[in-house]
C-alpha cells in the first residue's frame, strides 16, 4: 500500500477512526441488548395478562341458577365459562419492537452513514492506491433476517456490517504498524521524503521526484535496472542507455542523494554499475530491527 501521508500520519488517522467504529459497536450491543430486555418484559407481560384471564374465568362458578317466571328451578352448566375455556389460547405475534428501538436506530444510521463517509476520505487521502478504500466500503457481514421485526434486522445487519469494517481498518492498522519498521517513505503527490518526523522536499515533476515514485515500488534493498529507471522517468521504452541518457538518471541519484543527507544524515540510493537500489546505513536500520 503506497502512501500520500507519512505512515505515522496515516496509523494516528486509522486508529482514530477504529476508535469511533468501536465505540459505535459498544453502542449497538448494548442497544440491541436493552431491545431485547424491553421485549422480553413485554412477553412476560402479556403472557402473564393471559393467565390472570384464564385465572378468572376458572374462578367462574361451574353451574348457573335456572330461573322461569323469576323462581330458581335448578341450575344449569355454566356455558359461558365452558365456551370461553374450550378457546384457544390466543397466538402470541410476538412484541412490537418498533416501539422500544425505530428512533435508537435510526440516529445510530445517520452517525454510522457520517463515519463511513469520513473513513472513505480519509482512506483516500492516506493511500495513493484505490484498492484500500474499495475493500473497506465491500467490507460486510452476512446479511440477516429476523424472523421478529425489521428492527432486530437493522441491529444485527450494522452491527455485522460495522464489525467488518472495522476489521478490515485493523488490518491496515497492522500493515501500516509493520511498514514503520522502515520509517523511509516517499509521498508522491507532495514530492517529499519523509525518515520519521524529518522531511526532504523535491521539486514536483522533476527528475528526482519521478526517479523516487520508481524506486519507492520497489523494496529496500531490491535492485533495478538503470534502463528501466530511465525509461519510466522519461516514458520511452529505448533498450540501450547511452552516455547522456545514464548522466540523467546519475544525476537524479545524485541530487536525491545530497538532499537527503542534508535532511537525513544519509543518502538513500547506492549503485552498482547500471543498477541502482535503495538503501540504509546499518546504524539506521539496526535502530529498528
Amino acid at each position: 500500500m503506497r502512501l500520500n501521508v507519512s505512515p505515522k500520519v496515516a496509523i494516528d488517522k486509522i486508529d482514530a477512526l477504529v476508535r469511533e467504529g468501536a465505540d459505535m459497536l459498544s453502542w449497538l450491543y448494548d442497544a440491541y441488548d436493552d431491545l431485547g430486555e424491553k421485549m422480553k418484559e413485554e412477553t412476560e407481560a402479556y403472557e402473564h395478562a393471559l393467565d390472570e384471564r384464564l385465572e378468572r374465568i376458572k374462578q367462574k362458578p361451574d353451574y348457573i341458577p335456572m330461573r322461569v317466571g323469576g323462581i330458581e328451578i335448578g341450575s344449569v352448566p355454566n356455558t359461558a365459562k365452558l365456551l370461553e375455556l374450550s378457546q384457544p389460547k390466543p397466538v402470541y405475534l410476538g412484541p412490537r419492537p418498533t416501539k422500544v428501538g425505530w428512533q435508537g436506530i435510526e440516529d445510530m444510521e445517520k452517525h454510522y452513514d457520517k463515519w463511513r463517509a469520513r473513513t472513505k476520505a480519509a482512506l483516500e487521502e492516506i493511500f495513493t492506491d484505490f484498492s484500500p478504500v474499495y475493500a473497506f466500503l465491500n467490507a460486510s457481514g452476512e446479511w440477516s433476517s429476523h424472523p421478529m421485526d425489521r428492527v432486530f434486522e437493522k441491529y444485527i445487519n450494522m452491527r455485522r456490517s460495522l464489525e467488518a469494517k472495522v476489521d478490515k481498518l485493523i488490518s491496515f492498522y497492522e500493515a501500516l504498524a509493520r511498514n514503520i519498521r522502515n520509517p523511509l517513505v516517499f509521498l508522491p503527490k507532495q514530492a517529499k521524503l519523509c525518515f520519521y518526523d524529518l522531511v526532504c522536499p523535491l521539486v514536483p515533476d522533476k527528475n528526482e521526484a519521478i526517479l523516487c515514485s520508481y524506486l519507492f515500488g520497489f523494496g529496500v534493498g531490491e535492485t533495478v535496472e538503470m534502463l528501466d529507471a530511465f525509461n519510466y522517468m522519461k516514458g520511452t521504452d529505448v533498450i540501450k542507455l547511452d552516455a547522456k541518457s545514464k548522466g540523467v538518471v546519475l544525476n537524479a541519484c545524485d541530487g536525491i542523494n545530497r538532499k537527503t543527507k542534508e535532511s537525513f544524515g544519509f543518502p538513500i540510493i547506492s549503485r552498482a554499475g547500471v543498477t541502482l537500489r535503495l538503501s540504509l546505513p546499518s546504524r539506521v536500520t539496526q535502530s529498528f530491527s
